[in-house]
């Protein structure tokens, strides 16, 4: 008999029979025993036999380097044909899906890119070792796989690779817009008020989860849509924490800093500060070393230069003091302290620290000086010679004036006092006359005149002496005047530069004298460098009956606009004129006036030098001048003489090498004369 009991209800039992009636036939215990073992036996020997059958139809694994029969990638059966003649078909159809653009989905937005762009690739080596691998496991393990492959087929999925790099710039430039950068909180100034600009999170993208689901999609060739996984990124500073320091934060940027300077301002208002303002460890400051740095540009309108009271021309001939200037200097530390000091106690208002200095002279110190530089001024100087005088003018007599503000003194610069007087000196110079260089000596005549010279150095130390001393008028040193022909000692006419001879043996008695009283008045002449040759000047200024010449003839213009030949003082001194032009011509001198005379004259085109067209025509009376420079830089002498046929002229200088070449004269517009009709006119004043 069995028993369960409870202890709140009586004990129930059954008796044998009537168990079996109920729970139908019991095995006893061998019987039990025989089941279970049985049972046991058959729990081992099915499986058992299952396997046996599936080793049997899965057989033995493929030879050697072969795939398995029934192995499929990407679709292709490899394991019958082999992998030679599998691997460029299949290859062919992974990189066509590799080519092809998949659907990726970023956030709100789809975007198609190419597994290639995105550094996706196949393995080939790895797939084709994967392939080759299936059903060479274990027993178990590779009969299942041989029993797939060879009833129904198996599919291997492609090993699949990236590029890290390649995929992660891909990956960023598809995402660009989509993925965004945290914002921290930050300080901002609305109006006047400081108030906290909101944080925001970033979005970023999980690359390497990314990777892992495309490089899944590629495996099993799925065109997508892809979802790329996103993921929040939370700002270093957030509004909450801002929130948290705000009073601390008002305290410091929330009214300007207001830095006074004699009576100058500056102000860096809220906006400024708060872009100084720091949030670092739960704490809100300011950064002071942004603030020095401003306050420093302060400096260039605080510091000056300490500068000396002085004594100073006005630029009129008066001279006035001008003010000292004292050094200041910003004290950036002591200011930066100070800073400190009042935002510490809540003030905004600060005094700049600035060191200052007082300068060397005052402009007390100098009023002594002053009163003297101002006296000599009032008297002036006046320059004086035996013909005239003249003062100095005011503004460039004050710059002559040297003044030492430290000692007090005054001297005065000779080299501009010299400026002053040379121009005045010039004026009252007369230069010497009359020295002419006649038979290779240089002689002077009974007009000569040794002129006057300045000695500019001695007026000058007069003038010093005057102006410093309340002399105020000057008197030019007159230099001893030597003899003109002592002064020729630099004069050197080593070469002969040009001869012209003209015919005058068929003339007149009163033109012969008049062509050799002019030739001797030009014999000796002497032309400095760079000046010019006046034949009027040459000659006296002037030809009369005073000077020795006789009556002849000159040409003129008619009233009727015909040339007509007229008694003339001194007629025929146009020849010596020509000659010293032809002469002049043919040494290369430059030509710079020079007159033809109203019909050709043909004895002036017969002589040495002579050449149609080469005359010149002179008059003072009318003002006609036949003039020459000497552009080189030594003397050029005249020889003139006659010999009562021939009229000669040598010039004579230092050769420059040049070389006078001329054309044939072109001959035009030629007025035969009237050779029938004849004028016939009586003056007494011809003889």
């Amino acid at each position: 008999m069995s028993t369960i009991t409870n202890a709140n209800e009586p004990a129930v039992s059954w008796p044998a029979a009537e168990r079996s009636r109920r729970s139908g036939r019991f095995l006893n215990s061998e019987d039990r025993v025989r089941f279970w073992t049985y049972l046991s036996i058959a729990a081992i020997a099915i499986p058992a036999a299952v396997l046996l059958f599936v080793g049997v139809v899965a057989g033995l694994p493929a030879p050697s380097g072969e795939i398995e029969s029934g192995v499929r990638i990407g679709g292709y059966q490899v394991g019958t044909g082999g992998w030679a003649q599998t691997e460029t078909e299949l290859q062919t159809s992974l990189q066509s899906y590799l080519n092809e653009p998949i659907i990726l989905q970023l956030g709100e937005r789809t975007q198609h890119v190419s597994p290639a762009e995105l550094g996706i690739s196949f393995d080939m080596d790895a797939t084709f070792e994967k392939a080759i691998n299936v059903g060479r496991g274990g027993f178990i393990e590779g009969s299942r796989e041989r029993f797939i492959a060879r009833t129904s087929g198996l599919d291997v999925r492609p090993v699949v690779t990236y590029d890290a790099d390649q995929f992660f710039q891909t990956l960023t430039s598809i995402s660009s817009g989509v993925v965004a950068a945290p914002v921290n909180a930050s300080f901002g100034v609305e109006g006047n008020t400081l108030v906290v600009i909101p944080s925001e999170n970033g979005l970023g993208i999980n690359s390497g989860e990314a990777a892992l689901l495309l490089k899944e999609a590629a495996g099993d060739f799925n065109h997508g849509p892809i979802e790329i996984p996103t993921v929040a990124i939370i700002p270093d500073i957030t509004t909450a924490q801002l929130e948290a320091v705000f009073d601390d934060a008002n305290r410091l940027a929330g009214q300007p800093l207001r830095l006074f300077d004699s009576g100058v301002t500056w102000q860096l208002p809220p906006a400024e500060l708060t872009s100084f303002l720091r949030y670092e460890n739960n704490a809100v400051s300011l950064n002071m070393l942004a603030i020095e740095h401003r306050v420093g540009t302060l400096a260039s309108s605080i510091n000056t230069v300490a500068r000396n009271a002085a004594v100073e021309h006005a630029g009129d001939g008066t001279f006035r003091i001008t003010a000292g200037v004292d050094e200041r200097t910003l004290d950036l530390p002591a200011t930066m302290a100070a800073i400190e000091d009042a935002l510490a106690s809540n003030q905004h208002d600060v005094v700049l620290v600035v060191k200052e200095q007082s300068p060397t002279l005052t402009a007390d110190r100098l009023q002594p000086l002053h009163q003297q530089i101002s006296d000599i001024m009032a008297r002036g100087m006046l320059v004086t010679w035996p013909e005239g005088d003249q003062w100095l003018n005011p503004a460039d007599y004050a710059s002559t004036f040297i003044l030492n503000e430290i000692e007090g003194t005054i001297s005065v610069d000779r080299e501009r006092m010299s400026a002053l007087i040379q121009p005045i000196a010039d004026g009252a110079t007369l230069p010497a006359t009359g020295l002419r260089w006649i038979g290779g000596g240089f002689v002077t005549t009974e007009n000569s005149d040794p002129g006057r010279a300045i000695d500019v150095p001695a007026t000058v130390s007069v003038a010093v002496e005057g102006a410093l001393n309340a002399s105020p008028v000057v008197p030019l040193v007159i230099a001893a005047a030597p003899d003109p022909a002592q002064t020729a000692g630099d004069i050197k006419l080593p070469d002969l530069l040009a001869t012209a001879t003209t015919y005058y043996g068929s003339s007149g008695t009163n033109r012969r004298i008049n062509v050799e009283v002019g030739a001797a008045a030009v014999d000796g002449m002497l032309i400095p460098p760079g000046a010019t040759f006046s034949f009027n000047e040459a000659i006296g200024g002037s030809a009369t009956l005073d000077d020795g010449y006789q009556m002849g003839f000159g040409i003129i213009t008619g009233a009727d606009g015909v040339p007509q030949t007229v008694p003339s003082v001194a007629g025929g001194i146009c020849l010596v004129s020509t000659t010293v032009f032809q002469a002049a011509f043919w040494a290369g001198a430059e030509i710079t006036n020079r007159n033809w005379h109203l019909y050709w004259i043909p004895d002036y085109g017969e002589g040495l030098g002579g050449l149609k067209g080469l005359d010149a025509t002179v008059d003072s009376d009318w003002d006609l001048d036949f003039n020459f420079v000497n552009t080189t830089d030594q003397w050029m002498a005249i020889r003139s003489w006659t010999d009562g046929a021939y009229h000669t002229v040598e010039l004579w200088g230092t050769s420059q090498g040049w070389t006078i070449e001329v054309a044939d004269p072109v001959i035009s517009s030629v007025v035969a004369a009237d050779k029938e009709t004849i004028h016939r006119e009586e003056s007494p004043e011809v003889q």
